[in-house]
């Protein structure tokens, strides 16, 4: 008995802090992520957002950038190429 209602209430617990960090994301004004990040499931099913910044942008593979800049209207990206030089797969580049 006592097993089913902690299970019972972990459910619980999971739901509400889904509910909560979603809306969190949804009022708030800034979202900072990770590339990979932008990927997370309470990232899903949102409206797109007004800008994507992308930061560091010459070290960022372009499938990783994608990732990130499909989820929103505008972008800009920006790097300091002093600071890292920008990353090159390419032979041919």
């Amino acid at each position: 008995e006592m097993v089913k209602a902690a299970r019972k209430l972990a459910k619980t617990i999971k739901r509400t802090e889904k509910d909560v960090t979603k809306n969190l994301i949804v009022e708030a004004q800034v979202i900072l992520t990770t590339t990979a990040g932008a990927l997370d499931p309470s990232l899903k099913n949102l409206p797109p957002f007004d800008l994507v910044l992308l930061d560091e942008a010459g070290q960022a593979t372009d499938p990783s950038s994608w990732m990130a800049l499909l989820k929103g209207k505008r972008a800009v990206l920006c790097g300091d190429f002093n600071q890292l030089p920008p990353l090159v797969l390419s032979e041919q580049a």
